[in-house]
């Protein structure tokens, strides 16, 4: 008797489930009833849905950094979101600019000679800068030294006269060494 309670149970389910899909689809047959009817008014959703690549008024970079960009947290290091260098200097550097008089960042004399200076090498055959004898015999000749008993090339007599002597006077009645008859014919007789 309860296996026959169950299945006239069940069988009651079944039609019902039966009529519910019949009312159902009855409504969507075609009747003449039904072109008569106004038309359904257009029901626009308003579509903010995280993830639909527009950032809608209802998101921000907290509840959708997909659609929105990550949120800005100046001085954590990363130049991130919708950082620069204007509004986080800290994560962000300012952009090194050629041209503008500094030599700066990842500039050089070969990136931008208007900022950067061609630096001065000792050794490349030009005696330039601040390059002297002392600092860079290589492409200035080495020194003379005034007091080394030579009179070598650089010195004069009135730049060294211990190694070259006093320098002679014209006049004086005596053809000193560098006097000539062209120079000194007073001294020194006629050419």
């Amino acid at each position: 008797m309860l296996k026959n309670r169950l299945l006239f149970r069940n069988l009651e389910y079944i039609v019902i489930v039966f009529l519910m899909l019949f009312v159902m689809l009855s409504g969507c047959i075609n009747d003449s009833n039904h072109n008569n009817l106004p038309p359904s008014p257009e029901i626009k959703v308003k579509s903010n849905l995280c993830g639909d690549g527009k950032c809608g008024t209802d998101e921000n970079c907290s509840s959708c950094p997909v659609d929105c960009g990550g949120c800005m947290i100046c001085g954590d290091g990363v130049c991130g979101g919708n950082e620069t260098y204007e509004t986080c200097l800290q994560d962000c550097p300012k952009p090194v600019l050629c041209g503008d008089g500094k030599c700066e960042g990842n500039e050089t004399y070969e990136t931008c000679l208007q900022d950067c200076p061609k630096p001065v090498l000792c050794g490349d055959g030009k005696c330039e800068g601040g390059e002297n004898c002392g600092s860079c015999s290589n492409d200035c000749g080495t020194c003379t030294l005034c007091g080394d008993g030579k009179c070598s090339e650089g010195e004069t007599c009135s730049r060294c006269p211990q190694d070259c002597g006093t320098c002679a006077l014209c006049g004086n009645g005596n053809c000193e060494y560098s006097e000539d008859c062209s120079l000194c014919p007073g001294d020194c007789g006629a050419c």
